[in-house]
């Protein structure tokens, strides 16, 4: 493993690279846009789709910069911590196929996690409250 530090686009660049020759990529995440699901200090591996889903967590150049976000629709993406702003997707890279927290590896594709997320996404008028409570 290579330990390196890069900026956002240059990142989103190299990814797209591992990504198209057949490789899952694997990098830490340095944020909370992605809370209670992912976390800072978290680590995400990133794997390719042929389509997308709602839900889905995808690595993404949008009209705002590199984001590690979930599909909210078509061709918009939003932070499972914010409560309104979305973000146009101009190219997706991949997909979060598992998420290591110490010891823990955590399947995307799984019934909990999905369950989960639609659960959050539903408790959207409620979210304020969720988060402030958590």
């Amino acid at each position: 493993m290579v330990d390196m530090r890069v900026g956002a686009e240059d990142l989103f660049r190299m990814v797209c690279v591992e990504l198209d020759e057949g490789r899952t990529v694997t990098i830490p995440v340095n944020g909370d846009s992605m809370w209670p699901f992912i976390r800072r200090g978290d680590v995400v591996v990133l794997g390719r789709k042929v389509e997308y889903e709602v839900d889905d967590i995808v690595f993404a150049l949008t009209d705002c910069g590199v984001m590690l976000h979930a599909v909210v629709g078509e061709g918009c993406v939003m932070g499972t911590r914010n409560l309104c702003r979305r973000e146009k997707v101009v190219h997706v890279a991949g997909y979060v196929k598992s998420v290591v927290r110490g010891d823990e590896r955590l399947d995307t594709d799984g019934w909990r996690w999905r369950l989960a997320m639609v659960l959050w996404r539903l408790a959207r008028p409620i979210r304020r409250l969720l988060v402030w409570w958590m």
